[in-house]
């Protein structure tokens, strides 16, 4: 399985961020190229990135500004309603200027100000569940996939070393490679397991009593056909049970970690719960965008360019953060 995956990373990495971003001297990432064409960001450089800083580096990929176009059209639509909310203003008070100077724009403010107080918490909140979340996702679930097929395929080739035993070593990678892939594929609703015939990982009545069962369950399969085959090849060679016992349990931690991943994925945070936080982030976003609607206008009237300056970098960075 080793060799398997150091021969597939050249194929991997024959696409980097350097040679196709045209921010070449702010390049930090290695992207790899998956198997349907899409890019994945492999790893990046956490030192370069903190000397160059967050401003230089929007551009590069898997930031907010470059995953989808969502900053960019909460962006542009923060803009359009704080500039019509201040040209409406202005309209109203177009023929008393001296009232819109003496306009109090500080109760707004301080709404603005409130408001600001809570979504920081619940969003905070919300941020390091879903951290949580994915790091269980990536310890006890992935992680106990893998070091349980890596653990199996090591205890096969320490207890089976014969050369009569090199199919049954050969037939533990594969379906260690079958699980994994499996496994990916359940994730992504991903049905089919023909190719894994045509690559001879597995042989046709595995992969037709696979596709009898549900995909997550797939990969259950597997392990309970390792385990079978351990099984029958320690009771030819007399092995003794302690050591069948320690294949049970590795096959009991892939499956368990399994689960994990399954009930993860499948099991959503509360509806109410995330209604609030994207309640109360878009009551924020409208707030903003009133209170620097109205606080321009005013600035305006005064004279005030620099208090107009100030609220437009405030227009463009809040709202964008909480989105």
């Amino acid at each position: 399985a080793r060799q398997r995956f150091n021969a597939s990373m050249p194929a991997l990495n024959q696409k980097v961020s350097e040679a196709v971003n045209p921010w070449r001297y702010l390049s930090m990432q290695d992207v790899v190229v998956t198997s349907n064409g899409k890019e994945k960001l492999l790893r990046y450089n956490l030192k370069k990135l903190i000397q160059v800083g967050g401003i230089l580096t929007i551009p590069l990929r898997g930031t907010v500004c470059t995953m989808n176009f969502e900053a960019i059209r909460s962006i542009l639509t923060t803009i359009v309603m704080a500039v019509s909310i201040s040209a409406a203003t202005v309209w109203i008070f177009q023929d008393d200027k001296e009232n819109l100077r003496q306009v109090n724009e500080q109760d707004i403010e301080n709404l603005a100000t409130d408001m600001r107080r809570v979504v920081p918490f619940m969003l905070a909140l919300y941020l390091s569940l879903c951290m949580s979340r994915w790091w269980a996702l990536r310890t006890t679930g992935l992680g106990e996939v893998f070091d349980a097929c890596s653990d199996i395929c090591l205890l096969t080739g320490v207890y089976f070393p014969e050369n009569r035993h090199r199919a049954m070593r050969k037939k533990m990678r594969d379906y260690s490679l079958a699980s994994i892939t499996l496994l990916i594929r359940a994730a992504r609703d991903d049905s089919w397991c023909g190719d894994l015939e045509k690559q001879g990982t597995l042989s046709h009545l595995e992969v037709q009593a696979l596709q009898l069962a549900a995909p997550f369950q797939r990969c259950m399969m597997i392990y309970a056909w390792m385990m079978r085959l351990v099984h029958e090849a320690a009771d030819l060679d007399n092995m003794p049970a302690p050591n069948v016992n320690t294949f049970q349990v590795l096959v009991s931690r892939a499956r368990d970690g399994i689960q994990t991943i399954h009930t993860y994925i499948r099991t959503q945070l509360p509806f109410a719960y995330v209604h609030v936080i994207a309640l109360l982030v878009h009551m924020n976003s409208i707030l903003v965008f009133v209170k620097v609607g109205i606080v321009c206008a005013v600035s305006i009237a005064r004279g005030d360019t620099v208090r107009v300056c100030s609220e437009f970098v405030y227009l463009l960075v809040v709202p964008v953060v909480y989105e």
